[in-house]
């Protein structure tokens, strides 16, 4: 009976150790699914996260941001992080499917409009990007001030990208589709195919732009310039305005767009956490070290260098 007894309290405490840790907002395992032009900054307020809270595991996985908005709506993914709202549609299935979806508004980006370094252009209006990215402008001498001719070769991400239907539907309220002369697979490839097609234009986010952890941006960067994007000043003179994390912070770059980190989850865990740390001044500083503005934090412009 005593050897039965000991057998048993052996058992419980086998049973005991091997219950697993609960998870707190600081403690645990998440994977958080990026839009692809955010990997390499999420990573790096992974790192960061894990740095301080060596309990807590966040893997980073780069996909379009269709694909991680279906995934946290039909899959219960816990976090994303996009560089759109979710639409209203996708609102509409998420109270449908009473997934408890909450918004952090982290950052603000913005696209810039690249082509290539031979090309004369030195800055375009937001109405001759639209009629370029819908084919209604196919020419570079039917642009304003190009100094160009030859054929306009367009280069985008597809449907499922958010930068898509923030052109599409939020910059340019555009009831047709896009109509690029190249259809690329990420905002990386864009700059791969403008840096060796003389002809070509495309858009990416700044984040891309002045990604420095990539070094195959930086050597294909020597063959590419951001065109300034023309806007009208207070008195309604139009202006070139030149993509700068300054003037995206005053607002005065017209395709300024936000970040999003998307949470869903009925309890509080590591993905709240990880928010709560990206929002807070040390995932903050990480954003502005991307070149990005912050959103939860003062904004002060250091100038160290003559441009």
């Amino acid at each position: 009976m005593k050897r039965a007894l000991c057998c048993f309290l052996v058992a419980a405490s086998i049973a005991g150790c091997n219950k697993p840790k609960e998870e707190t907002t600081t403690s645990g395992k998440l994977t958080v699914l990026v839009s692809e032009p955010y990997v390499p900054l999420i990573q790096e307020e992974a790192r960061e996260f894990h740095r301080i809270y060596p309990e807590a595991e966040v893997t980073v996985q780069g996909v379009s941001t269709r694909e991680a908005i279906v995934k946290m709506i039909n899959e219960g993914l816990r976090c994303i992080v996009i560089d759109r709202q979710l639409n209203e549609e996708e609102q509409r299935i998420a109270r449908k499917a009473g997934l408890p979806i909450v918004e952090n508004n982290v950052g603000d980006d913005a696209f810039a409009v690249v082509v290539n370094s031979a090309n004369k252009v030195a800055s375009i209006s937001p109405e001759a990007l639209k009629a370029i990215i819908l084919g209604k402008i196919t020419n570079w001498r039917q642009v304003p001030d190009s100094k160009q001719d030859g054929r306009i070769e367009m280069c985008l991400t597809g449907k499922n990208s958010g930068s898509y239907e923030l052109l599409m539907r939020y910059f340019f309220k555009a009831t047709e589709d896009a109509a690029p002369f190249v259809l690329a697979q990420s905002q990386t490839e864009i700059l791969d195919y403008v840096a060796v097609h003389p002809q070509a234009v495309g858009l990416v986010s700044y984040a891309v732009w002045n990604d420095t952890t990539r070094s195959q941006i930086q050597t294909v960067k020597n063959n590419i310039k951001a065109v300034e994007v023309q806007s009208k000043d207070s008195t309604g003179a139009v202006v070139s305005v030149k993509l700068h994390q300054t003037n995206i912070y005053n607002g005065l770059y017209p395709l300024k767009y936000s970040l999003y980190v998307y949470t869903a989850s009925q309890k509080a865990g590591v993905a709240e956490g990880f928010v709560t740390f990206i929002a807070k001044t040390t995932g903050q500083k990480i954003i502005l070290n991307a070149g990005l503005v912050p959103k939860t934090m003062p904004y002060r412009v250091v100038q160290l260098t003559q441009e």
